[in-house]
């Protein structure tokens, strides 16, 4: 446990304290009292002091935005305490940590509500409204009935996706499947309605009686605890009937991610066999150092039967069985057919019959 003393002896007789912490690594618990209160007095803050005395919802959420707000703070030392928790996490800590001072009357937010709210006072205490999340982090945007959605998360990221129900819309009045697939080895999280699930393909089944005519959000979150990874992800709301036991759900659910996965594998084992065959300098496929694709031999090539047209059309029966290298004389059938086919113009081209009329069992033509 890391301990420092601040006073505020040069400031106004009373105003709004804030301590602010962002954690990267470990698992820190951050206390904020004044050195006259807490379970002792004028000693440091110790475990005893935790339901008091800290900031418990960032701790216990996984979170890495820590914040303690001392409201009618006065002109008495303070102690500001950050301790690592080995319980759960063997990880040593880093983090960063300021404290923020204003006169009573001004309004002052933790982490200035990140830039996507609005500080005001709620319940006589500075709170921040966000434009997206609870917390004022992350990025939102529309969510389509039966459309996927895809994107990445890094580590403490957050990503919400607002859903709105139409009056006019019948499809989701017998109920909503929501599923929602990662890759990657983050650590997901997904909130809806306080539904949360670990890794891997979840499906959330939202009844009837729970929809109304609105916008329902749901959030994403990569906790950068354990693990320290992006993860990747597919989200799809698609109606289901109320009779539904959840198998037929589960199934088109998971037969609409199974072929956008197959796809981006498929994708990804074509870009693997072209960077692992590169092109020659002629634009012939390499199999690797030393070895190129040349295709047949021309000793074969050179051995498969070759049939020669004249240019009036017609072909010869005499030529071919020489390019084929087959010496048997000609039968009169043979002789007769050659003759018929020479006699026709120019202007009457033959096309050659894989059998002749006239063939034999040993004609070389069949």
């Amino acid at each position: 446990m890391s301990v420092i003393v601040r006073t505020a002896k040069a400031q106004p007789t009373s105003g709004t304290l804030v301590l602010e912490l962002n954690r990267t690594r470990g698992d820190p618990v951050l206390f904020l009292k004044r050195q006259d209160e807490g379970f002792a007095r004028y000693a440091v803050p110790s475990i005893q002091d935790y339901d008091l005395y800290a900031d418990g919802i960032s701790y216990e959420e996984r979170l890495n935005h820590h914040s303690i707000m001392c409201m009618n703070a006065r002109n008495v030392g303070y102690y500001v305490a950050v301790y690592n928790n080995p319980e759960y996490l063997q990880e040593q800590a880093s983090y960063t940590m300021r404290a923020r001072w204003v006169a009573a009357g001004a309004l002052l937010c933790a982490w200035d509500c990140h830039g996507h709210g609005t500080c005001i006072i709620v319940l006589k205490q500075p709170t921040c409204v966000c434009q997206q999340g609870l917390y004022c982090e992350g990025t939102q945007q529309a969510q389509v009935l039966g459309q996927q959605s895809h994107g990445y998360l890094d580590p403490g990221q957050w990503s919400y996706f607002a859903l709105t129900l139409s009056r006019r819309d019948l499809r989701w009045q017998g109920g909503l499947a929501v599923a929602f697939l990662t890759t990657g080895q983050g650590y997901p999280v997904v909130l809806q309605k306080s539904r949360q699930g670990p890794s891997g393909v979840q499906t959330i089944r939202l009844n009837p009686d729970a929809l109304r005519p609105g916008t329902i959000f749901f959030a994403f979150f990569n906790v950068d605890y354990f693990v320290h990874q992006r993860y990747e992800y597919v989200f799809l709301v698609v109606p289901s009937s109320a009779h539904d036991s959840g198998t037929s759900v589960n199934a088109y659910i998971s037969l609409c991610l199974g072929v956008s996965l197959s796809f981006s594998a498929a994708l990804s084992l074509i870009l693997l066999w072209r960077w692992a065959h590169p092109q020659g300098q002629d634009g012939v496929p390499t199999l690797g150092p030393g070895r190129t694709c040349t295709g047949i031999e021309p000793g074969t090539i050179a051995g498969f039967p070759c049939y020669r047209y004249h240019a009036e059309g017609g072909w010869s029966m005499a030529k071919r069985a020489a390019s084929t290298r087959y010496t048997k004389q000609k039968t009169p059938a043979e002789e007769d057919t050659e003759m018929l086919i020479g006699s026709r113009g120019a202007s009457e081209p033959v096309l050659p019959s894989p059998r002749l009329a006239g063939s034999t069992a040993d004609d070389p033509t069949k």
